[in-house]
């Protein structure tokens, strides 16, 4: 994510996915720890109180940031946050998780066109591998409709599934 001049990297450990840190870097190469956990997992009993990761996060407007984000309790699903900044303090919504599916919701990619926000994200009946691909529709971020998929939009999924893909963690 570049704004203004600087990149942002958002990043959780391999193996303990606790908490997010922002490193920050001004030519994409070299990176420096801005910020130390600026989210972490929920408290005990929290719909993500084990895991998080697999965010995506965008600037909105001045002031005003975005991030789509997967935690686990039980189940992977997706969570709402809110910032006036890169750095947070991000504030999740009270409302989370907004993506929460039998099985597991995971690694969500957001495009906005109009007013109306569309999510892809890959996900499995049974929490297993292998996962399929979902779309999502909101006019808010909080509330979600699933699109099926049908002969229409299946041309439409494969390109932003590349474009999805190649925004998706490696371990995916």
């Amino acid at each position: 994510l570049k704004v203004d001049s600087t990149y942002c990297m958002y990043v959780t450990e391999v193996v303990n996915k606790t908490d997010v840190d922002l490193f920050t870097s001004p030519d994409g190469i070299n990176w420096t720890l801005d910020t130390s956990t600026v989210l972490t997992v929920g408290a005990g009993g929290a719909w993500d109180d084990e895991n998080i990761g697999n965010f995506y996060v965008w600037k909105e407007a001045t002031n005003d940031w975005r991030m789509i984000y997967e935690g686990k309790g039980t189940v992977w699903a997706l969570g709402y946050a809110t910032a006036t900044s890169p750095g947070g303090a991000w504030t999740k919504s009270g409302i989370n998780p907004v993506i929460s599916e039998t099985g597991s919701r995971g690694s969500p990619f957001i495009k906005k066109i109009g007013s109306t926000y569309y999510l892809w994200c890959h996900g499995t009946a049974t929490g297993g591998l292998p996962t399929d691909l979902y779309k999502y529709s909101s006019t808010n971020l909080t509330s979600w409709t699933a699109i099926p998929s049908t002969d229409t939009t299946r041309s439409e999924e494969r390109r932003v599934g590349k474009e999805c893909r190649s925004r998706w963690s490696p371990y995916h």
